[in-house]
């Protein structure tokens, strides 16, 4: 398993089948934090399971996946994030962070930021070539296109 990705406010990590309660309780079934998201809100823990197993399979898949956002210390899920490949060249991204992590969202974008940089997604072994920016509703999002 790749090792987790640390910045000054957060850490990116790949997801584990045993963070599917944190997950769900966190964000994945709360109705106000998923309005905005291209995904549907968990309705129940099994929902959450079945995506963890989803993104175990897209890791196995392409050269990267989802990412849980975790404290500093490691102790507190903050949201998600990470790289959806729709074909070898082209991934999009965007995050959802959690009630609680809210009032940190400036300084985890700057995280977030950052792991979208061209030097963590070499080491990801992808070479972007460009980037495009699209803003739905309130959430930010990022067409990735690699080379």
């Amino acid at each position: 398993m790749k090792a987790p990705e640390r910045f000054d406010a957060s850490i990116l990590r790949r997801p584990m089948r045993d963070d599917a309660e944190a997950v769900f309780a966190q964000y994945s079934s709360d109705a106000e934090i998923t309005k905005y998201l291209g995904w549907p809100r968990h309705q129940s823990l099994e929902h959450t399971k079945l995506f963890l197993a989803f993104s175990d399979a897209e890791w196995d898949r392409w050269p990267g996946g989802r990412y849980l956002i975790e404290s500093r210390s490691g102790e507190k899920l903050l949201g998600g994030t990470g790289l959806a490949f729709e074909s070898p060249t082209v991934a999009s991204t965007g995050y959802v962070l959690a009630r609680d992590a809210w009032d940190s969202a400036t300084r985890l974008r700057h995280s977030l930021l950052s792991f979208r940089s061209r030097r963590t997604l070499e080491l990801a072994g992808c070479t972007p070539c460009a980037i495009k920016t699209i803003q739905p509703q309130s959430m930010y999002w990022r067409n990735v296109i690699f080379g």
